[in-house]
């Protein structure tokens, strides 16, 4: 190789390490606020499925099928089948599968 060649390369090489130190000096790390937000850890009090759904379950059926396109009986089958592919773990409290389904629907 020619000098200027590796001499371009080391350049190369130095303004490259100058950006990414820069980089890391001028962004601070943002804190988080919340583990999570206010208006989610209400979710199982107000949430759209814990009560407008479970409400059009027992008392409107016709209202649950305009809001899923399914009858409660098709809607607990599809949620038999995939409900164990919807189930997350974590550390929150995760979305019921019925909710994922529910709002997967909708």
């Amino acid at each position: 190789m020619s000098l200027i060649l590796k001499r371009r390369q080391m350049r190369s090489a130095a303004l490259c390490t100058m950006l990414c130190g820069y980089y890391l000096l001028s962004h601070k790390e943002k804190r988080r606020r919340w583990w999570v937000r206010p208006i989610n850890e209400r979710r199982k009090e107000q949430g759209d499925y814990e009560n407008l759904v479970q409400e059009m379950r027992l008392n409107d059926v016709e209202m649950f099928f305009n809001y899923t396109r399914l009858t409660v009986e098709q809607f607990d089958c599809l949620l038999k089948l995939v409900g164990p592919s919807l189930q997350k773990t974590s550390f929150r409290e995760p979305i019921t599968p019925g909710a994922r389904l529910t709002l997967t629907l909708r």
